[in-house]
């Protein structure tokens, strides 16, 4: 079977989204992206692909640019490229506090092509709500990802609390859909990687990342299935 290339961007049509991302839970003010947390409610748990198969299904980076999350079945092995934030308006926001469509706990593996939010900034609590498996990229990736989170956190946390303090959110307490604790805890899953190193998934699947745009440490990711 040819090697298919996972890449940054897909142009799927709205109306090819998974039902899981038609509805959220919105604020009824514009002021704070804070909501109660009631937790993942999961809708569908991806199912074995018959030997020889593939099955890519994307759940997010569609109808919009952000909240890339693409995930690529191949026999029993479950790979996530990508697990973005969805960023933009009020009901763009509110998608990050939905269920994502598949239990976190079914992949084996989450490879991350860049730091950048909309493709990272879902990680935390991606890994909150039970994935437990390693987060592959390169080393570069992997120091900016840190940062970019820790800081995402940190503003999310400010920003419920200032929401609780003077009582402007509809959700009682708002809280940050992460926390500080989270990120740290999501970075001990991180395991770095080399381009041009063929890494396994789930036998016989492997992953190999190639150097590519926009940032520094960013790469594209070519999947090899027998």
């Amino acid at each position: 079977m040819g090697r298919p290339r996972i890449g940054d961007a897909y142009n799927v049509p709205s109306s090819a989204r998974p039902a899981s991302e038609a509805g959220a839970k919105r604020d009824d003010d514009g002021s704070s992206p804070t909501h109660q947390d009631d937790g993942p409610t999961m809708t569908a748990t991806p199912q074995p692909v018959e030997p020889g198969a593939l099955g890519l299904t994307f759940y997010g980076g569609v109808g919009t640019v952000t909240g890339s999350r693409h995930l690529l079945a191949a026999y029993h092995a479950r790979l996530l490229a990508d697990c973005g934030m969805f960023q933009g308006d009020k009901a763009l926001r509110a998608r990050n506090w939905t269920s994502p469509g598949f239990d976190p706990k079914s992949v084996n593996a989450l490879v991350l092509t860049h730091a950048h939010m909309d493709h990272s900034g879902y990680i935390p609590r991606f890994v909150r709500d039970g994935y437990a498996g390693p987060i592959y990229c390169t080393g570069a990736t992997r120091e900016l990802a840190e940062v970019i989170l820790l800081d995402s956190a940190k503003l999310q946390e400010e920003d419920a609390n200032h929401a609780n303090r003077h009582g402007y959110s509809s959700h009682t307490p708002a809280l940050p859909l992460y926390t500080s604790q989270d990120v740290e805890r999501a970075m001990r899953q991180f395991s770095t990687v080399e381009y041009g190193t063929a890494s396994p998934i789930g036998d016989p699947v492997s992953f190999t990342l190639h150097n590519a745009g926009p940032i520094l440490g960013s790469a594209s990711v070519e999947v090899a299935v027998p």
